[in-house]
């Protein structure tokens, strides 16, 4: 977290000061003493500088900065002021993390000794649930013919590639498009809307997390197909290893992030591909595929993950 963006002069410099004193005392409470900070924005550095620096009676440790997304590109976003917060911090940190490889070239540059790639990781044993031959698939989802054809996420055209789905959804009309997730409120949103006119998509709205794996397992196929453009260069999909842990078949569009698992997951470059990857998943194929899924999925599990976490703050800790 950080002071709202946008915010100059007085009013930044006392967010910031309040900031600190906020962080300074809740370490002061629980008792630590030098704790490593783990940064995921990096307007939030400016704690390690003076005189916010002064906030914290015992000092801090190492402090680690994990980029999982590009702000620059969030709308509205300050590039400048992004950019200058993350050369302050990466100047100080002990190492810089990212999440997809132009992120990691960007902090490489930055800290050329000092950075890590790490992909994101899933709840493996939460999504493999989905695997279960018996697992409970709602209603709404087993009362549809097959194929079906499953996207999970926010349905935002800032990330979806929209005319290769209107283009898939009216290549394929025996196939059902099913689309979970809530769809993003903004002057662009009636892009994704007018895909319930079609009578084989539907917009199945938000679904709790924890139900979401039984949704997945009516899915004949499960699709992430994501723009090109700069805003989803660093985006590396969570939802691609939560689809992992199913076993089920999976297309994607071509992103940086997911270049090294192409050999398990066929990447795509337009509608025409795309569908063909679909076509080619819908069709069957050897176990050996489902099996280096799951065990791609296990690898990038938080359990891993935590193990790396652990390892890295071991190293962070010794003398």
């Amino acid at each position: 977290l950080g002071p709202a963006p946008g915010l100059g002069g007085w009013r930044r410099d006392w967010l910031r000061r309040a900031f600190a004193r906020a962080l300074g005392g809740a370490l002061e409470r629980l008792g630590w003493r030098q704790p490593v900070l783990w940064f995921f924005n990096a307007r939030a550095g400016f704690v390690l500088g003076p005189p916010a620096a002064r906030a914290f009676p015992g000092g801090v440790g190492p402090a680690v900065y994990h980029a999982v997304d590009d702000l620059r590109q969030v709308a509205g976003a300050d590039a400048e002021e992004i950019e200058r917060a993350e050369a302050f911090l990466a100047a100080r940190a002990a190492r810089v993390i990212a999440s997809a490889p132009p992120l990691f070239e960007r902090l490489r540059r930055l800290a050329p000794d000092r950075a890590l790639h790490w992909p994101n990781v899933a709840d493996f044993e939460r999504f493999h649930r989905a695997a279960d031959p018996a697992a409970e698939i709602p209603r709404a989802i087993t009362a549809l013919p097959r194929p079906r054809i499953v996207f999970a996420g926010h349905l935002t055209p800032s990330k979806l590639d929209v005319p290769l789905l209107d283009r898939a959804i009216e290549r394929r009309p025996l196939w059902q498009w099913i689309f979970i997730g809530p769809v993003w409120e903004g002057a662009d949103s009636e892009a994704i809307r007018r895909w319930a006119r079609f009578p084989n998509v539907r917009l199945m709205g938000a679904v709790p997390y924890d139900q979401l794996p039984e949704w997945l397992a009516g899915a004949d196929a499960l699709i992430i197909p994501y723009r090109r453009d700069s805003s989803a260069e660093s985006v590396c999909p969570l939802k691609f290893f939560e689809y992992l842990a199913t076993g089920k078949p999976i297309a994607a569009t071509r992103l940086p992030a997911l270049e090294p698992f192409g050999g398990v997951v066929p990447l795509s470059e337009g509608a025409e591909d795309f569908l063909q990857s679909l076509e080619r998943a819908l069709a069957g194929g050897a176990e050996r595929r489902r099996e280096q899924r799951l065990a791609l999925g296990r690898r990038h599990s938080w359990l891993n993950r935590m193990r790396e976490v652990e390892k890295l703050l071991a190293e962070l800790e010794s003398p």
